[in-house]
């Protein structure tokens, strides 16, 4: 994916990639991946594409998360909790767990495929299209089918079933589209 495709409209829109000064990147974040697309690409500004709030990490700054020097937070949220940064792995994690003795859940591998992921979710939620019952569980087969071509360990960690597809996301098209 590339910074032209992040800032087309139907993505997130003209000059939301913010591209953070490699003195910007606190050393705990070795992963070259990470830090290659924190540096060069830049982390896109948005307000709720599919439930993703970001801010600038230039602005908030990175933090490691209590206790853990692998994880940084200060990328912004997903559905209200926080996104994770793996420094050491690339992985994204989500900052919401079932109970403190569960790992943060997996969103991506990597911080473009986050993106891809979100994009896709988005795309299938703003289609125009009218969708029936039956055509709403094609889209969800579909759009889980890309999720696993995207990121396979993500989407066989369950994280995207839950959070994409709970209660249905036919339910989420039709609450989307009635507004």
């Amino acid at each position: 994916m590339s910074r032209e495709v992040l800032e087309k409209n139907w993505a997130f829109g003209p000059g939301a990639c913010r591209p953070l000064p490699d003195g910007l990147v606190p050393a705990g974040i070795g992963n070259d991946g990470a830090r290659a697309f924190l540096t060069g690409m830049g982390w896109p500004l948005t307000e709720g594409a599919s439930g993703l709030r970001t801010v600038g990490p230039a602005v908030e700054g990175l933090r490691p998360v209590g206790g853990r020097p692998d994880l940084w937070e200060g990328l912004g949220s997903f559905h209200g909790s926080p996104i994770l940064l793996d420094g050491r792995t690339g992985e994204v994690r989500h900052g919401h767990r079932p109970s403190e003795d569960e790992e943060f859940p997996l969103m991506a591998g990597s911080l473009d495929r986050l993106l891809r992921i979100v994009l896709l979710h988005h795309a299938a939620l703003t289609a125009p299209v009218l969708l029936g019952h039956h055509d709403g569980d094609d889209l969800e087969r579909a759009v889980a089918g890309w999720v696993a071509t995207v990121d396979p360990a993500a989407a066989g960690g369950g994280f995207w079933e839950q959070r994409c597809f709970v209660p249905s996301l036919y339910d989420l098209w039709t609450d989307r589209n009635s507004k």
